[in-house]
């Protein structure tokens, strides 16, 4: 998602289509978190770290979230998430951490 992208429309119509159990946007603002508020009557367990510096975070969660913790380790505005989540009673634990680049480095 670029935060400056304004097809928020079909953003929600792809969610509403494919049913998703869990939905990660990432560059977003508290723009487009108010325009993504009709999703979350389908998706109770959330985190939200809208930013206007282009490293926001929208997550939406159909499966419970046992505990989440949103950290700036990296540095101030950059975050990392450690989440751990429960289906059908199997609980799972996930580290996700913002990387400066996400492009692959020649040896």
């Amino acid at each position: 998602m670029y935060q400056e992208n304004t097809r928020t429309s079909d953003v929600l119509k792809l969610i509403k289509e494919q049913r998703p159990d869990l939905v990660l946007l990432l560059e977003t603002s508290e723009a487009w978190k108010r325009v993504m508020q009709p999703i979350e009557k389908n998706f109770p367990h959330n985190i939200m770290c809208p930013l206007e510096n282009m490293y926001g975070l929208l997550f939406y969660s159909r499966f419970l979230m046992l505990s989440h913790e949103l950290r700036f380790l990296i540095q101030e505005g950059r975050y990392s998430i450690h989440l751990r989540a429960a289906r059908d009673g199997i609980g799972a634990t996930a580290p996700f951490l913002w990387r400066t680049s996400h492009a692959t480095q020649p040896n």
